[in-house]
């Protein structure tokens, strides 16, 4: 049997658990899917994938990603946006850093026709700073699902993304209540990755037109254009980059990994014995 270097093995095992998710590694693979996407009338929410900044540094060339991100965006003429999770531009490190940078990403999205949404976690800081642009032009702001009905009553936020967690169990009445209390409050709504029981309940024709549905990038393209053609306004989120190990975290079904993994080595020790 041929010996294999582990890190690198385990590193590629994982991609091939994740690839069909992310949009390459290069800014012009993500450019590309979306122009894929705007074919079929299906807008797109390009995100660099990078983890959270613990240095200034690092959460300068994020920002200076972004904003290239955006001039590409506009050069393509591409019917997309930005997906900018605070944490990336030193959110969670320094709340001025953080505005600066972002700051930074809204002027030069203002200036380029694009849309920029700032994501942040729930956490204290990454809040603080995203609400400080909660009127700006061009913005809008993705909350947790739980935290987006605060955005709106308490902050004003006018453009709203609601980010569901594939892992939390979400009562469809009760999201339902949130998504028209929203609708009366908001000029723009996005659900980003909703459950499929939210998807079923969404089927009354009050909500075409009303909002945008956000897939992950390997969500079945034959929904999406079957949401499409029923009336539906559709958006696939693009992430793309080298750094995708903490985005894998999020997108392997918790407690699977293992046991996928362990199935991906026997192949693998199999092709090369």
């Amino acid at each position: 049997m041929v010996a294999l270097k582990e890190d690198s093995l385990v590193e590629r095992l994982v991609y091939r658990l994740i690839k069909k998710h992310v949009a390459g590694t290069t800014m012009n693979s993500a450019i590309e899917r979306a122009q894929e996407f705007n074919k079929e009338r299906v807008l797109a929410s390009i995100m660099f994938l990078s983890g959270v900044s613990d240095n200034k540094s690092k959460a300068r060339y994020v920002t200076t990603t972004y904003t290239e991100l955006i001039r590409r965006i506009s050069r393509f003429g591409l019917k997309a946006s930005v997906h900018v999770p605070i944490g990336q531009i030193g959110g969670a490190m320094d709340s001025e850093i953080a505005t600066e940078n972002l700051m930074e990403i809204i002027n030069t999205g203002n200036k380029c026709g694009v849309f920029v949404w700032a994501a942040f976690s729930g956490d204290d800081n990454e809040a603080s700073v995203a609400k400080r642009f909660k009127h700006a032009k061009g913005f809008g702001i993705a909350a947790p699902h739980g935290k987006a009905e605060e955005v709106v009553d308490k902050w004003h936020a006018k453009a709203v993304k609601i980010l569901f967690d594939s892992k939390e169990k979400v009562e469809s009445a009760r999201a339902l209540r949130e998504i028209d209390h929203i609708l009366k409050n908001t000029k723009t709504l996005i659900l980003s990755s909703p459950p499929e029981q939210l998807l079923r309940s969404l089927g009354n024709s009050k909500y075409r037109k009303s909002m945008v549905l956000e897939f992950g990038l390997g969500y079945s393209n034959r929904k999406i254009m079957k949401l499409v053609n029923s009336g539906f306004l559709a958006s696939v989120n693009l992430p793309f980059g080298k750094d995708w190990t903490y985005y894998a975290m999020d997108i392997v079904p918790e407690g699977k990994t293992h046991f996928i993994v362990g199935n991906l080595l026997k192949e693998e020790e199999r092709q090369v014995a």
